[in-house]
């Protein structure tokens, strides 16, 4: 039951790697889920990715349409946000 959903959720654009179908499975982050973030979520874009959020779930999607990684964080302000063009006043 849990390849099919996969499956079929693959089929909408996004390829859930490995590494985020065992942190869904240990987390206890249901496809559906998963869905609704990608969908209704907030986008927060972030050095190689964007950090999808919505009702305490994170998805980090990479820029070709990996999901890398599932997680909970209700604690938004954790999330910083990053340019993607280094400072150049920095030295």
């Amino acid at each position: 039951m849990f390849a099919k959903k996969f499956n079929n959720f693959c089929r909408r654009n996004y390829i859930i790697t490995e590494h985020a179908k065992k942190r869904m499975r240990k987390r206890g982050i249901k496809v559906n889920n998963v869905r609704n973030v990608l969908r209704f979520g907030r986008v927060l874009p972030a050095r190689e990715a964007e950090i999808f959020v919505f009702e305490g779930i994170n998805v980090v999607r990479s820029y070709d349409g990996y999901i890398l990684t599932v997680y909970e964080n209700r604690n938004l302000s954790s999330l910083k946000y990053r340019s993607r063009i280094p400072d150049k006043s920095i030295a």
